[in-house]
């Protein structure tokens, strides 16, 4: 039986590598052209006035992306605010741990939490957090006859759901940035006598600045991605302006709440081009994240110091 030289082996390797990344960016612009070709119809009949038209209204053949940019980044903006206070907090604890038994443990919690199905954050939240909202509405409202009563469902419930769902993204890529953070550092501000509390926010957190705001870019990225989560507590009403506790609904929510139901041609379209939009940005947002991270050089293999 003939034998396969090195020389013969590696160009196959080379092959196989090559073949796969190449179907690797090819279903990225394939998923992109799809999306170009099915949203033709809105696009020619909307133009770019598609996203500021304020309507959703298919009696009156109304389609406009505002409402759904609306609510995408008032929940998306509470989801990253939440995530970001307790996410990088939790994350510097997580480095200042001495025992490394339970920092073990409560990085095995955080990956735990990062792969929990987004409808089980959607069902937690709907038994949970819209309850606990609606209670606190109704006691502002002093429960009176004909005033207004919450009723949980909204967008802050749909930002407080996604917060802790992009939290484990938040804290596993501030702690590796921090953890990268050269030792010179602390050790000559300890030197100096600062305390470590002193150390962490006054020497280290400059330092890895841009590492954290890569991670919220990508927990952006991720909130503006999620549907069935926020779908089962946002409200799904297309409507702008509308305050924290009013019910909206969001790029992805309105996608998985309709795309699968009959409706007309150019509704479906739109309903692409919505898709397409919402594309667009996750990949900025993305891409923002993965530059901030790149300018920071952060390295996984690296133990917190």
């Amino acid at each position: 039986m003939r034998q396969v030289s090195a020389r013969g082996w590696n160009g196959l390797f080379a092959g196989v590598l090559a073949a796969c990344v190449l179907v690797v960016i090819g279903a990225g612009i394939l998923a992109l052209a799809t999306l170009i070709v099915a949203s033709a119809p809105s696009i020619r009949e909307f133009g770019i006035s598609f996203l500021w038209i304020p309507a959703w209204n298919p009696l009156h053949r109304q389609y406009g992306a505002l409402p759904f940019l609306y609510g995408s980044f008032l929940t998306a903006g509470i989801a990253v605010l939440l995530a970001g206070v307790i996410g990088v907090t939790t994350a510097v604890a997580l480095t200042q741990i001495g025992v490394r038994w339970l920092r073990s443990v409560l990085s095995l919690l955080l990956e735990v939490l990062a792969v929990i199905p987004s409808v089980v954050y959607g069902v937690w939240a709907l038994l949970v957090i819209v309850p606990i909202i609606a209670r606190l509405t109704d006691h502002q409202a002093g429960g009176s006859v004909g005033a207004f009563t919450g009723s949980g469902f909204g967008m802050l419930a749909g930002g407080v759901v996604l917060g802790v769902m992009v939290m484990p993204t938040v804290v596993a890529v501030t702690r590796e940035a921090i953890a990268s953070a050269p030792k010179d550092i602390a050790e000559a501000a300890m030197a100096l006598g600062a305390t470590r509390q002193e150390t962490v926010a006054l020497a280290v957190m400059p330092f890895v600045r841009k590492g954290i705001l890569g991670s919220l870019y990508l927990g952006l990225a991720r909130a503006f991605g999620e549907a069935v989560a926020v779908s089962l507590v946002i409200g799904n009403q297309p409507r702008s302006g509308g305050g924290l506790l009013g019910r909206a609904s969001t790029l992805a929510s309105m996608l998985a709440h309709t795309l699968s139901g009959t409706v007309p041609p150019l509704q479906t379209a739109a309903l692409y081009e919505l898709g397409l939009v919402l594309f667009l940005i996750a990949a900025v947002f993305y891409g923002l994240g993965r530059s901030y991270i790149a300018r920071e050089a952060i390295s996984l293999g690296f133990l917190p110091w």
